[in-house]
């Protein structure tokens, strides 16, 4: 299959199997889709900018949402908020499905709803394109309510957050320092509500359940061939 382009609107199972076995991706150039983008962006700024009480940007989380914190923690709180949910166990996803994952995490900030940069989405896209795969577990997470701990092993990774956040890469296990050096990135600091757009989102699960679809699909068709 050639070049599958994310512009936050409907992939196919075929095109998602297609990437988690190692098709290329590249982010769409539509106008349209990079300025809701932009604009979504612009709506935290100004909220912060303003003193607005946003929940996980100007707030805590969940029952102690009723704290606010100060505009110098901003950064800090997004850190947190990936950091922790690093507590995983089990047995390693497999490859194919945290790029599914990675893949359908990039598709749904691409719709301009999450208040993320666009170079952030894009190291979703440069760690696809290289083969490189953040280590993601099995078990620790909540599922439809968010795979806020795979997701947070994945965006800590493309950020750079902390050496202990490991990926494969080239058949090596490295630190995402080390892969982001690779690459000629730097680790790059969660702005506000960066932290929540990465992990807070069902991509996940999504991807697993996309690839067996897909595996399910194939199995019929030799079945009924």
């Amino acid at each position: 299959m050639s070049v599958i382009v994310v512009s936050g609107e409907g992939l196919t199972i075929e095109q998602i199997a297609a990437v988690s076995n190692g098709a290329k991706v590249k982010l769409s150039d539509d106008a349209a889709v990079l300025d809701r983008i932009e604009r979504s962006r612009d709506v935290i700024q100004r909220a912060v900018a303003a003193g607005e009480e946003v929940y996980g940007v100007t707030t805590l989380f969940g029952a102690m949402a009723d704290q606010h914190i100060r505009p110098d923690q901003i950064v800090e709180l997004q850190r947190l908020a990936l950091w922790q949910h690093k507590t995983a166990t089990g047995p390693r996803l497999p490859a194919k499905d945290v790029r599914a994952a990675m893949l359908l995490r990039a598709n749904s900030l691409m719709k301009g709803a999450s208040g993320i940069r666009l170079e952030i989405i894009d190291r979703l896209v440069a760690f696809l394109n290289a083969g490189i795969h953040p280590h993601a577990f099995q078990r620790g997470s909540i599922g439809a309510s968010g795979d806020l701990v795979p997701l947070s092993y994945i965006g800590s990774s493309i950020l750079g957050l902390d050496p202990a956040f490991l990926v494969d890469m080239a058949g090596e296990t490295v630190d995402c320092l080390t892969a982001l050096k690779q690459l000629g990135l730097a680790p790059l600091e969660p702005e506000a509500k960066e932290g929540l757009a990465l992990n807070n989102g069902t991509g996940a699960c999504t991807g697993v359940s996309a690839n067996a679809a897909s595996r399910a699909l194939s199995l019929t068709a030799v079945a009924m061939g």
